[in-house]
């Protein structure tokens, strides 16, 4: 961290964001001190004006083809030069201050990540945006659980010290709906220390265009490849403990239920998984569910299940 040149890189993401990235940038230059922090776009392939807005904003534009938004974070990452990193997407906001009370949150804590709470940002029936609630999720003394089971913060909510970045590696390429929930989960992981800000930091913008939205199989897919890559290493180090059982458990079941509908091939992994890490295993809710799972065992039980709710439908 010594051989940081600067206090902070604030890192930009940005594939065609030119609807909304001025009001992003605005939100970030003001809270910069030049020559002492670094304002870094990362154009991922924009066929719009986005590399122009930002580097009429003064900052830092790396221009390349569509690798998506991992990629375009690992490389302005790697490029960056401060001592705090907070990765900022290109169509979100942060609230006035914030940087400043992260950081001294961070260096009066000793701690490796801050999380602010966060404001949703929701469309409005006017075409306008109004707030949603505001969200902080709670981090008991084991983060990786919490996290794994989905405690999550937009990237623009957290800010990282170098040294942690530098431990938790690249974004994950292969998990490109939840990367951003993989890389805290990385973070927890790999040991580092979280502290939390009460006050809101963030307004995060709920596209209904948004991946996850679009593509609900494809987030449902990653939720489970997520966890079972992490019951593999905890597999490999021999770290599976009962509270740890209890996280996969709830996570691999939760997921099982949804992939029973649109992929078979998961779901019989899914099972595999949940049967070697309870050969009793039924899930915990819906209680009818589980009773019936007691009786002719789960795989059937959820065959049953969606032949019910087949039925149910037509009926409707």
């Amino acid at each position: 961290e010594m051989t940081a040149a600067l206090r902070v890189s604030v890192i930009v993401p940005c594939r065609n964001g030119g609807p909304w990235l001025t009001e992003t940038l605005e939100s970030v230059r003001p809270q910069l001190t030049p020559g002492i922090d670094e304002l870094i776009v990362v154009d991922d392939g924009s066929e719009d004006d986005s590399a122009d807005i930002a580097a009429a904003f003064g900052a830092h534009v790396h221009r390349g083809p569509a690798r998506g938004v991992s990629e375009a974070r690992t490389l302005g990452a790697s490029v960056a030069r401060g001592r705090y990193f907070l990765y900022l997407d290109a169509d979100d906001v942060l609230e006035p201050g914030t940087i400043e009370a992260r950081i001294r949150r961070i260096e009066e804590t000793d701690a490796d990540v801050v999380l602010t709470a966060w404001r949703s940002w929701v469309p409005a029936a006017d075409g306008s945006w109004e707030f949603g609630p505001v969200r902080q999720d709670a981090l008991g003394p084991r983060p990786e659980l919490d996290i794994l089971r989905g405690a999550w913060w937009p990237p623009g909510a957290v800010l990282y010290r170098r040294t942690a970045v530098e431990r938790i590696g690249p974004w994950r390429v292969d998990l490109p709906v939840i990367q951003d929930a993989r890389y805290l989960l990385d973070a927890a992981l790999c040991g580092c220390r979280f502290v939390q800000l009460a006050e809101p930091g963030l307004r995060y913008r709920v596209r209904p265009d948004s991946l996850s939205r679009r593509d609900p199989a494809a987030f449902l897919r990653d939720c489970y490849r997520n966890a079972a890559d992490v019951h593999d290493q905890w597999l490999r180090d021999g770290a599976i403990d009962d509270e740890r059982r209890e996280a996969l458990l709830n996570v691999i079941g939760n997921t099982a239920r949804g992939l029973y509908v649109v992929d078979q091939a998961l779901f019989e992994e899914a099972y595999g998984r949940l049967r070697s890490l309870d050969p009793h295993y039924r899930p915990a809710r819906p209680a009818a569910l589980r009773m019936l799972s007691g009786l002719v065992g789960y795989r059937r039980a959820e065959w049953m299940a969606l032949r019910w709710r087949q039925v149910k439908g037509r009926l409707a």
